[in-house]
């Protein structure tokens, strides 16, 4: 989910690419309507984060608002959960990723 753009401090477009590339093998960027969706990535270009995500309420969201939380979306994702892990934690890669904004975890893995 990206927001409105309005005043963006990065080229949230090419970050999501960069993602894309970077989790190849991985995972799948899909349709925010996508069944079996695990994640909502919301693509925020600066830090007030004004995009609506009250149609994913309920599901996990992780909002994204500079390069440097890409960094940590990838460190954190790329990482097995700890056994003790709490409920909300999203999954472990492998996901599934295309050239959309919502990540489902892949089936099978």
């Amino acid at each position: 989910k990206y927001c409105g753009g309005c005043n963006p401090g990065y080229d949230r477009v090419e970050l999501v690419e960069q993602l894309e590339k970077r989790l190849e093998g991985t995972a799948v960027f899909v349709s925010p309507d996508d069944e079996g969706v695990d994640l909502i990535l919301a693509v925020e270009g600066c830090a007030t984060a004004c995009a609506d995500l009250s149609p994913f309420e309920g599901k996990r969201i992780v909002v994204m608002t500079c390069p440097e939380d890409a960094e940590r979306f990838v460190r954190e994702y790329s990482c097995p959960a700890p056994a003790d892990a709490g409920a909300g934690r999203a999954p472990p890669l492998p996901f599934e990723v295309s050239s959309r904004d919502i990540l489902r975890g892949r089936k099978g893995a």
